[in-house]
């Protein structure tokens, strides 16, 4: 418990009441649960319309599920120039954005042949995505630095078709 006039010496009167409010959500299981699931309906709402507005995806496509990740643009054994941005799972296609907004990477479910663990630069944590590139007539190698991977790795299995 903090002393009488905590809040007060430290911290302006709204920023106190914004902390005192975290608080009780924290302490709350349940209300930090509903406010984690409004949060996240309204994120998944934001990329779902600028997914949409810059063409990304379909009208019918939708936003499932999104993570942030790290993506290696260009590679040269362990080292890589790495975009930070969030991974986006859709219905149909697999979407990288850089936190800038910019869309730098789409992979539809169809055209990926694998998804693997591998090493992130020095660390064991990169997602290896091999897909099928339409216009190189290549497959083609996307690595990405992600915490969670085996549930990442299960998810794009299961959506790709792909056996485990």
């Amino acid at each position: 418990m903090a002393p009488q006039g905590y809040y007060s010496m430290k911290r302006p009167l709204t920023k106190s009441l914004n902390y005192a409010t975290m608080e009780l959500i924290n302490l709350n299981p349940k209300l930090r649960k509903e406010t984690m699931a409004k949060n996240s309906e309204k994120q998944l709402s934001r990329w779902q319309r600028a997914l949409t507005d810059l063409n990304a995806i379909n009208s019918n496509d939708k936003v499932e599920s999104y993570y942030t990740a790290n993506w290696a643009s260009s590679s040269f054994a362990i080292f890589a120039t790495w975009r930070k941005g969030t991974l986006l799972f859709t219905k149909e296609r697999l979407v990288f954005m850089t936190t800038f907004g910019v869309n730098q990477l789409t992979i539809d479910y169809s055209d990926i042949r694998e998804a693997k663990k591998c090493f992130a630069g020095l660390l064991p944590m990169g997602m290896l995505v091999i897909a099928y590139d339409k216009k190189t007539d290549k497959t083609k190698k996307y690595k990405f630095w992600v915490t969670g991977r085996k549930k990442l790795i299960r998810q794009i299995a299961e959506k790709a078709g792909l056996a485990q």
